[in-house]
């Protein structure tokens, strides 16, 4: 009977696991040429929370150095194919399809000092940006319009784009990927390249 209990416990202890949403927040901005952005992962209620800021504040951990003379790390997406990258694109296609967009919000202000210039930025501003959700409405699901603005400035010059997006995904379809993606990378994939150094 104590075995039958813990045996429930356990299924429901995965199944409570497979059906945790996470929701990854995305904030990029950049001001003239300087970039900064951060991810935060939430998950379980939040009461798991990750986040990652680029550049990173003054005193974090440094960067690791260049590695010694005669000791150079390979580069492993050197090694892929174009096989190796359409496989990849499948298994990520199929867990594209599970994310959800929550909110999607993009703000470009600009200016060249030229309003032709600036004129003609604007609309090729607007057409890249609705191309991009086009794109992705193909591959997630947006559960809200998103919300768009171009700024252009005819007086002064300047470059501004801010980026806010809220995605959320079931943590089951994340672990049916990664172990779709390390079943290819393991087997198939080192099946192959041994099959054709047999050969």
């Amino acid at each position: 009977m104590a075995s039958m209990v813990v045996v429930i416990g356990l299924i429901g202890l995965i199944g409570l696991l497979l059906c945790t949403k996470i929701t990854v927040r995305l904030e990029f901005q950049m001001h003239g040429m300087h970039p900064e952005g951060a991810v935060e992962v939430l998950g379980f209620f939040h009461l798991l929370r990750i986040r990652i800021r680029w550049p990173q504040a003054a005193g974090g951990p440094p960067s690791p150095g260049p590695p010694p003379p005669g000791k150079r790390r390979q580069n492993p997406v050197s090694r892929l194919s174009l096989q190796d990258g359409r496989a990849l694109w499948r298994i990520g296609r199929a867990f594209l399809r599970r994310v959800s967009i929550e909110k999607w919000e993009m703000a470009t202000a600009f200016g060249t000092g030229q309003a032709h210039v600036t004129g003609w930025l604007v609309g090729w501003f607007w057409w890249w940006q609705h191309w991009l959700h086009t794109q992705l409405s193909h591959a997630v699901t947006f559960r809200e319009r998103p919300r768009i603005t171009v700024r252009p400035d005819f007086q002064r010059t300047g470059f501004h784009w801010r980026f806010h997006c809220i995605a959320t995904f079931r943590l089951g379809h994340a672990i049916i990927a990664g172990v779709r993606w390390l079943g290819y990378w393991i087997w198939t994939r080192n099946a192959r390249e041994h099959g054709g150094k047999g050969s």
